[in-house]
């Protein structure tokens, strides 16, 4: 097998007799995650168009590209180490880094009562409430925090404009 080439499985599908190579695609559970996470801001964007043109490391997006990538769908993002309870209501979403090398998208945080609610990429977006503790036992300290980009609306352009008067004095 060639280096950087995903492993090949013949499979004989059912009710068939004929066999078939299916290669396993490399997941990115970033990519995944920000999928979703640049739904909720109402931004439609694939998984490949995030990655495009940027390198990609076994597959994967690296975490270094995430705010380029992200300011091509009109967010403003940073990766920020911080901790839970830094993360205040106007923060929200973030997307959390799991110890597992997942992703999960943080909607509310209730440090009062010790809960958070979090979408879950590899479900399509799916809720889980989880206490906080749990939350803390897998969570990197490491999110994405994104909103969307300050747009000037120059439609106008200068028709509001007050003029000035270059017209002579005193006649």
């Amino acid at each position: 097998m060639e280096k950087g080439t995903a492993p090949q499985q013949e499979k004989t599908l059912p009710h068939s007799s004929r066999r078939f190579h299916f290669t396993k695609a490399k997941k990115d559970p970033l990519r995944k995650g920000l999928v979703l996470f640049c739904g909720l801001f109402d931004r439609q964007v694939t998984s490949s168009a995030l990655a495009d043109g940027y390198p990609l490391h076994d597959g994967k997006l690296a975490i270094d590209y995430v705010p380029r990538a992200l300011a091509r769908v009109g967010l403003s993002a940073r990766v920020v180490d911080i901790e839970l309870e830094d993360i205040f209501e106007r923060l929200l979403p973030a997307l959390l880094l799991t110890e597992s090398g997942t992703t999960v998208i943080l909607s509310e945080l209730d440090l009062k009562q010790g809960t958070a609610k979090v979408l879950l990429p590899e479900t399509g977006g799916g809720i889980d409430d989880l206490s906080l503790d749990e939350l803390k036992e897998i969570y990197t300290g490491t999110a994405i925090l994104a909103k969307p980009k300050f747009r000037k609306d120059d439609r106008a352009g200068n028709y509001a404009k007050e003029k000035k008067n270059i017209g002579l004095k005193g006649h």
